[in-house]
């Protein structure tokens, strides 16, 4: 590992935040990290960004993904990368909407340019795999274990015992599931779901060196009055014991984060930004656990949804 660093083959795949990469290291092979916040804070946006966008825009062609999408489809989620895309290439503004003509029909001036972007779509599609229908946790390590048997091969050492072989030694492994809540939970229930989810995606994590990310919703509670009294009436901000229905993705993770929404909290100001000035267009990123970095910091970042 130390030979590998002295070649820089050790530093993570930017994340698109210097600030946090400090702390974190960037995507790392063999990370899981857990990703949580309330709805509608941008924590589906976040991920899509890091571990998705980032990752397939900026690496070669040894960087492939996994996405378990419970709450988007596979084209709305390709017109979110394509809107990233133009907006960072072309400095120009077209959502989602505006790209799948959902409310009015795109102009001939915004179609002209994302016929320009078709070679972006066309090299992300080789290197992603969308999963837009729901699962339950074995239906998740099947088709899971299905796709890692396209990047590498299993073989048995020992009668009970089997190890990966990668196709190539350097390649990024990525899956996101957003979010695990939406799991199909059956008779079970839900935290069963998720406990074992995250029991397959450790153990896959560990023999085939996949970088995990699980997008996780938040408990009401975190919203309490308590929150607001506490701290010398500074708003308490989210806390690993908030993430709802199973503490599963915490404890397995390396990484966890929490993004905040301040002004949906009607905070005048947050860790030292005016939010009457910033309204909507910030958030604050936390790092509530880093195992191998710094944990307990708050990055405020611009949010663009």
């Amino acid at each position: 590992m130390i030979k590998r660093g002295k070649l820089g083959r050790n530093k993570g795949l930017y994340t698109g935040f210097e600030r946090l990469d400090k702390y974190t290291y960037g995507i790392q092979r063999g990370y899981f990290s857990t990703y949580g916040g309330d709805s509608g804070s941008g924590k589906s946006s976040l991920a899509i960004y890091t571990h998705i966008y980032r990752p397939l825009k900026d690496a070669q062609a040894n960087v492939h993904v996994l996405y378990y999408s419970f709450e988007m489809s596979g084209e709305v989620i390709y017109a979110k990368l394509l809107s990233l895309y133009i907006l960072e290439t072309y400095q120009r503004e077209i959502s989602y909407k505006d790209i799948l003509s959902l409310v009015n029909v795109i102009s001939d001036e915004d179609y002209e340019l994302i016929k320009l972007c078709q070679g972006f779509l066309t090299n992300v599609s080789k290197r992603l795999t969308i999963i837009d229908k729901s699962v339950n946790a074995d239906g998740l390590y099947a088709t899971c274990m299905d796709w890692i048997s396209k990047h590498g091969e299993f073989h048995k050492i020992e009668e009970h015992k089997e190890v990966f072989i990668p196709k190539d030694p350097e390649q990024y492994l990525i899956v996101v599931v957003d979010h695990i809540r939406l799991l199909r939970s059956g008779i079970e229930g839900i935290k069963i779901q998720i406990d074992k989810a995250c029991d397959y995606l450790v153990y896959l994590r560990n023999k085939c060196n996949l970088t995990i990310c699980v997008v996780q919703q938040l408990n009401r509670g975190f919203k309490n009055i308590d929150r607001r009294t506490k701290n010398d009436g500074q708003y308490a901000l989210i806390q690993t014991d908030d993430f709802a229905d199973s503490s599963a993705p915490v404890q397995s993770s390396e990484i966890v984060l929490a993004i905040f929404h301040p002004f949906r909290e009607k905070l005048k100001t947050c860790e030292g930004y005016d939010i009457v000035e910033l309204r909507d267009a910030i958030r604050i990123i936390q790092i509530l656990k880093s195992r191998f970095g710094e944990s307990d910091k708050s990055i405020g970042v611009s949010f663009w949804g």
